[in-house]
């Protein structure tokens, strides 16, 4: 396994983790059909090559009485971005805040209550200084920015 390449074995694991990170390794040689050695190397390798960097809960945000999730991009002033960032992470509902490169400068990802409070929001940031513009998409459907929603044939070997 070379640094930074995964073989379909690797991958096996990585699919039996996502689903429940608090399998064995004795539960995922069974399920892959290699030995408890194999799967231990292979889980020390990947965390030693920065694949793996811990497990973690995955919550349901609608069973937390969120009713909406939607995508934020802000075109900003540029020479703030790393105050806009460090504001609009501080904002309540905001759960992800990035600077990003392409036709918007920030994206962030909100949790809400209802339709009725995204538009609050873009109010709210639309009034901070340095925000030129911000356009909000509503998720229709509620897949979350985890492993088992990424086709990960398209970043492994």
């Amino acid at each position: 396994m070379a640094r930074g390449k995964l073989d379909d074995r690797d991958v096996r694991i990585l699919r039996v983790l996502e689903k429940d990170a608090r399998n064995s390794f004795a539960e995922i040689a069974r399920d892959i059909g290699v030995s408890i050695d194999t799967v231990t190397k292979r889980y020390r390798k990947m965390l030693g090559m920065g694949v793996l960097k811990r497990t973690s809960i995955l919550l349901d945000p609608r069973a937390l009485g969120v009713e909406t999730i939607a995508s934020l991009e802000l075109e900003i002033d540029y020479s703030r971005v790393d105050e806009l960032v460090e504001r609009i992470r501080g904002l309540p509902r905001i759960v992800f805040c990035t600077p990003s490169l392409g036709r918007k400068d920030i994206f962030a990802i909100v949790f809400l209550e209802s339709v009725e409070e995204l538009s609050r929001i873009n109010f709210q940031l639309k009034g901070l200084e340095g925000v030129r513009e911000v356009k909000s998409s509503i998720w229709i459907e509620d897949h979350m920015l985890c492993p088992e929603n990424f086709d990960l044939s398209k970043v492994v070997a």
